[in-house]
Parts: structure tokens; sequence; C-alpha cells
């Protein structure tokens, strides 16, 4: 299912690395080359993500942050 393998990547971000390299998500969740490239490619095209140029890794985009800060606001920590 391609949501889930979607929410599989965008789960890995929850972790220390703020960089992923499309082989480090092929590895650690068992995907294939281009089934990880087109995920990470509709994201990036989206601004979910954004591609480094120079060492080709991914990272939260411009949307994704907006998105977290729009959640942030509507919780209620009272």
């Amino acid at each position: 299912m391609a949501i889930g393998k979607t929410l599989n990547i965008l789960t890995l971000f929850m972790s220390e690395t703020t960089e992923l390299s499309t082989n480090y998500v092929c590895k650690s969740l068992d995907m294939s080359k281009p089934t990880a490239s087109r995920i990470l490619n509709t994201l990036t095209h989206h601004g979910f993500l954004f591609r480094n140029p120079r060492n080709k890794k991914y990272s939260l985009g411009r949307r994704f942050i907006s998105l977290g800060l729009n959640a942030s606001t509507s919780l209620n920590y009272s």
C-alpha cells in the first residue's frame, strides 16, 4: 500500500537523523530503490521534502514544517 509506505518513510524523520539518503530508506524499511525513489520524489515535488543537491539527501520541506506549526498552534496545552 503506497500510503503506508509513504508514512513509514516519514516516520524515519522522527529519529535523530535530520537527513535521509535513498539507500538509508531502502535498508531501513526493506523497500526497493525504485519504490523509495518514487515516493521521495513525489514528496519533494509537492514540497513536503527537500533534496539537498550536494549530498542528495532528503530533509523535511517547507510544507511539512507549515503543517507542524499549524498542528502545534491548534493543540490545547492547558
